[in-house]
């Protein structure tokens, strides 16, 4: 099984940060999505939502590693195939799936090489 690294952009503050990214780690449903190698957008959103914190709906974006499953709050179109690939290879090899999140609440994040989002 692969590790899960969950990072967190936007939030008001590193304990909400925090809070969202244990919600998505220990979401059930996200780790069977993990684990079944289903790139599953909607559970990650789902277990954004589930950690309590307000933000507006509007300004979410997750990535899936380098590739973006969901901006504005809205599902993109992706390469499912890929995303699927991703996550076996993470899996197979003991990697690690990143897993980036923005909620936009306080400016604009940054993803994992520093870049605006």
């Amino acid at each position: 099984m692969a590790d899960v690294q969950v990072s967190v952009n936007g939030a008001e503050n590193e304990v909400d940060a925090a809070k969202i990214a244990r919600s998505v780690a220990s979401s059930s449903l996200f780790k069977a999505a993990v684990y079944g190698r289903d790139p599953n957008w909607g559970r990650i959103a789902c277990a954004v939502g589930n950690a309590g914190i307000h933000f507006d709906h509007k300004k979410l974006r997750i990535s899936l590693g380098e590739i973006l499953l969901m901006e504005g709050g809205q599902p993109l179109p992706f390469n499912r195939a890929a995303a699927s690939d991703y996550l076996k290879k993470a899996g197979e090899t003991h990697g690690t799936v990143e897993i980036l999140i923005s909620i936009g609440v306080k400016g604009k994040g940054r993803d994992k090489h520093g870049d605006v989002i």
